[in-house]
């Protein structure tokens, strides 16, 4: 039986980022691609694709993108697969493989390496699932930076992740301040993983109207749920999604962000950066600080004094 179809395929870094923009861009709703992007360790200078379809995507229209994609940036068309997959969750078995994430004090890791957790680390336990957040990517590795390095500058009342998906943002930031945190999702199945590992990772998983160490889990599209009112404005919010919904919720997050307090964007890449930044400057928000990782970018801001 076929649950779905993957198309991989091993690029030049140069040809990455791009290639997985026009990949998400070009998809029809309902069957956007699950999008997993890893530095390959035995060949330097690329990196593994793997897009993970509902149904079957119509082959002529990906090769077209692949080798338009790629003809843009005078790079020759890399070979790709695209087949269907057996009946098997296979977002869950392939973050089975992957290896713990040592980022900015912070440890990533599955059941599987519980074992080997560093003495002077924080864990951050996350099991496999649907949710897209392992500490793999760089969007992830940049905030998690971007957090650790706002340790000493504040100490939070109340932070909001938006986007949450495994909550592994949300449990570094109560784990380093043992604060108050609500952890967002449009996604009902990111929402239900991200409980899952804050009940794994022994936090307190609250009632989204509390104010009491832990945090709230909800499914929520934007800012304008009660709950996300009620408990404004947020010390912090980190909003690791995508360029575009980072341009139109830009208002919202802006609204929300107490006024000495800091807004860590991330998801976007490098050539989207301008366009984010100009959004945010025209809402009174400066960047304070840049975190650059391959073509990726995470961006701590704040209001100007």
């Amino acid at each position: 039986m076929t649950t779905g179809w993957k198309l991989s395929l091993r690029v030049p870094d140069t040809l990455a980022a791009s290639l997985c923009d026009e990949l998400l861009n070009s998809a029809d709703y309902e069957n956007s691609p699950s999008l997993s992007d890893f530095e390959i360790e035995d060949q330097p200078g690329y990196r593994l694709i793997e897009a993970y379809y509902t149904h079957a995507p119509v082959e002529a229209h990906i090769a077209k993108i692949i080798t338009d994609t790629a003809r843009a940036i005078d790079t020759k068309s890399p070979d790709y697969e695209l087949a269907p997959l057996p009946d098997l969750n296979w977002v869950t078995e392939s973050q089975k493989q992957l290896q713990p994430v040592h980022t900015a004090g912070f440890y990533v890791h599955g059941s599987h390496d519980s074992h080997s957790i560093p003495a002077t680390s924080i864990p951050l336990l996350i099991e496999a699932g649907m949710a897209f957040g392992t500490g793999q990517h760089e969007t992830t590795r940049g905030c998690l930076m971007a957090i650790t390095d706002l340790k000493r500058r504040i100490l939070p009342r109340r932070c909001l992740d938006v986007g949450t998906g495994t909550a592994v943002l949300a449990m570094a930031m109560a784990k380093l301040w043992k604060c108050p945190v609500l952890a967002t999702d449009i996604d009902p199945v990111a929402t239900r993983t991200a409980a899952q590992n804050i009940r794994v990772n022994k936090l307190p998983h609250r009632a989204p109207y509390t104010d009491l160490w832990g945090i709230a889990t909800l499914t929520a599209a934007g800012l304008h749920h009660p709950a996300l009112i009620k408990q404004a404005p947020y010390d912090i919010i980190v909003a690791n999604i995508l360029a575009s919904p980072l341009k139109s919720m830009a208002p919202d997050l802006a609204r929300a962000l107490a006024p000495q307090g800091y807004l860590i964007l991330s998801g976007l890449l490098d050539h989207q950066e301008a366009a984010v930044l100009a959004r945010y400057r025209k809402l009174g928000l400066v960047l304070e600080k840049r975190y650059a990782l391959n073509q990726w970018r995470a961006l701590t801001l704040r209001f100007m004094s």
